[in-house]
């Protein structure tokens, strides 16, 4: 009878990707209309990574963010009959303009 310490155990390794790599599918999720999750699909990864890299890339961790990462946002004057703030949002990330 074989022992449990006789049977070969293969390792799986993780797979590396390069930071152009990360960087190129993270700001294919930045193009209007498109998913984290269809980029991951059409690329062969999970989305959970793909979000983790888009964090990642959000704080700088891939060096400087690229200018076609930035949406233009047009913002209004505040007003003398504006109270509090005014937020303004894309996402997940906002602004908030307090007088």
């Amino acid at each position: 009878m074989a022992k449990l310490s006789d049977i070969p155990i293969r390792k799986r390794s993780r797979q590396r990707y390069s930071v152009e790599y990360k960087r190129r599918l993270v700001e294919e999720t930045l193009q209007k209309n498109t998913s984290a999750a269809s980029v991951a699909l059409a690329h062969g990864i999970n989305a959970n990574l793909l979000l983790r890299w888009r964090r990642e890339y959000e704080m700088g961790e891939f060096g400087p963010v690229s200018q076609a990462a930035f949406v233009p946002v047009a913002q209004r004057k505040l007003t003398s009959t504006d109270q509090g703030f005014v937020k303004n949002g894309i996402g997940r990330t906002h602004t908030n303009l307090h007088r």
